[in-house]
């Protein structure tokens, strides 16, 4: 089931059953990204794929759960879980990127941000400021008030609106940016492991899984770049907030799909490699097999939304 063109999507995940309802249950994607409800009944755990779901709680046709449960596959690709009366996230509704970057990604954002603007404020002031080694010392209403010369048709709550939207963003940008130098890394990672083992099995398996990761990688390389590019010119931004919709939301709301699609990849990688007493060969077979599932015939398309075209005829950008 899925909304008609022009039907406004829910703000929640407001189930009806009460087994949607169970404390604990959660919509997750298991390692073949299927997706499972998982339901905590103390000591025992239980799962059940969400496409067995209306049948095995009996959801009438013209039930509300069969539209809500349609969406979560979809919501799933820009949260970690989904959980009755979780918000539905704005990525699936307009676009905009629903996830905040942790504090100190935003604070390596506020410097960034701080260090763009010096140079206009110092023209309105007619000197040099200061500079400001600590970014938590930075007050965006007095940067806001600061900037209000240069745009002379706005308040100053609408200027810290805008000062606030593009930090946000240059955080999210910036966390993408060393997400996905990580997958770089790992790709050489692999590679160089394959080369290690030769020919043998375990070679050609890594052999395989590293070109099928390279092509993910370039992607999101390319999203990397555009997004970069998107909110590089701060003060322009800060000019033109719609230029973050049209240019950097398409960008970051692509890479966060792809960079929470090869998570569980890149962690299984990385716990192998840490181990104290060396990566099994076992653990390193899963991953490179379960490397070699998910990405087999990449399709780019998997990682941009798709519900909030059903619902308003389509995204800018």
């Amino acid at each position: 089931m899925s909304f008609p063109a022009g039907t406004a999507l829910p703000e929640r995940f407001s189930f009806h059953h009460p087994e949607l309802r169970r404390p604990g249950a959660a919509f997750l994607r298991d390692a073949g990204r299927n997706v499972m409800l998982k339901m905590d009944f103390g000591e025992m755990k239980g799962s059940l794929p969400i496409d067995r779901l209306a049948g095995s709680l009996q959801l009438p046709p013209d039930a509300a759960d069969r539209e809500l449960l349609a969406l979560v596959p979809q919501a799933l690709r820009y949260v970690r879980q989904v959980q009755a009366d979780d918000p539905l996230p704005s990525e699936l509704i307009e676009g905009r990127p629903s996830w905040m970057p942790r504090p100190h990604v935003l604070q390596r954002a506020i410097a960034a941000v701080w260090q763009a603007v010096q140079g206009p404020i110092a023209v309105l002031e007619s000197n040099t400021l200061p500079p400001r080694p600590d970014p938590s010392d930075t007050d965006v209403r007095s940067v806001a008030r600061s900037l209000l010369g240069l745009f002379p048709d706005v308040t100053i709550a609408q200027v810290e609106e805008r000062l606030d939207a593009v930090i946000v963003d240059v955080a999210r940008v910036d966390w993408l940016r060393r997400a996905t130098a990580t997958l770089q890394r790992t790709v050489g990672e692999l590679a160089q492991f394959s080369a290690r083992h030769g020919s043998d099995a375990m070679g050609d398996l890594a052999r395989r899984s590293a070109l099928q990761l390279r092509e993910v990688t370039i992607w999101g390389t390319e999203k990397a770049i555009v997004a970069d590019t998107a909110v590089g010119d701060i003060n322009r931004l800060l000019a033109e907030p719609e230029l973050l919709r049209h240019k950097a939301w398409p960008a970051i709301c692509a890479l966060r799909a792809l960079v929470l699609d090869v998570e569980p990849v890149l962690l299984h990688w990385q716990q192998a490699r840490q181990r104290s007493d060396g990566p099994r060969l076992r653990d390193l077979e899963d991953i490179l097999r379960l490397t070699l599932q998910r990405y087999a015939g990449f399709d780019p398309a998997m990682f941009m939304p798709t519900a909030s075209r059903l619902a308003t005829g389509g995204l800018d950008g």
